[in-house]
């Protein structure tokens, strides 16, 4: 049995869902203080890479370089995690 796949972008828009419910039913002080006393991990899995570059899914072989493609993974990673608190906590700012 495999899990879902979930793109970054759909796991913070979740997050921010879950917050703002969060906020809503404990009120938006008891989620500030809870989300800033939080440890976030992030985490991009072997399906972000071996699975996705080594079956050539969508013919990255041709386009990349294992190297361009970890590359491009990271960016993408590091974009998403820039993303401002106000966008990430609107909530809880």
């Amino acid at each position: 049995m495999q899990g879902q796949h979930m793109s970054l972008t759909e796991q913070l828009g979740m997050f921010s869902d879950s917050e703002a419910k969060m906020s809503i039913i404990l009120g938006q002080e008891y989620t500030k203080e809870a989300v800033q006393q939080s440890l976030f991990y992030f985490s991009i899995g072997n399906n972000d890479f071996i699975h996705y570059y080594l079956s050539n899914v969508s013919g990255v072989l041709e386009k990349q370089n294992p190297r361009q493609f970890s590359r491009m993974l990271l960016e993408t990673l590091g974009t998403h995690l820039k993303v401002s608190m106000n966008d990430l906590f609107p909530h809880c700012m």
